[in-house]
């Protein structure tokens, strides 16, 4: 099972958006395996990225749909890439690749409800589900 890791700078989540986050991490459970992590300036980003696969999530990343970011995931899992972390706003020193999920600007609280949903939205996808209840 594939793990992600969310990561982004740490900040207040306003509830709103904690609500959202609660119900993609309880519907993605029986997918893969989650993280989100929050992190300062004082973090050291080369230990806390080790072993995994690193796409940044910026504005000028290329863009990509959901259904190519579900054969994206798709294609890293059966390439054996077990970790994966998306970095939400934040520069890597060495990224695999950089990706956008809209053209629009959003706060990195908003962008990790997007990201958790276009991950949720990909497995859903990937088993041939209904994206909608």
């Amino acid at each position: 099972m594939t793990t992600y890791n969310i990561i982004l700078n740490e900040t207040k989540i306003p509830s709103f958006y904690e609500d959202a986050i609660k119900e993609y991490k309880k519907r993605l459970g029986k997918y893969c395996n989650l993280q989100i992590t929050q992190i300062n300036d004082s973090t050291n980003m080369e230990n806390l990225l080790h072993g995994y696969y690193v796409i940044e999530v910026k504005a000028k990343g290329a863009p990509i749909d959901s259904v190519g970011l579900s054969e994206k995931l798709q294609n890293l899992a059966t390439a054996g890439h077990p970790k994966v972390a998306f970095l939400i706003n934040m520069k890597a020193l060495n990224p695999e690749e950089s990706i956008r999920l809209t053209s629009i600007d959003l706060s990195d609280e908003l962008s990790l409800v997007a990201m958790l949903e276009q991950i949720y939205r990909s497995y859903r996808i990937l088993n041939g589900e209904p994206y909608h209840k």
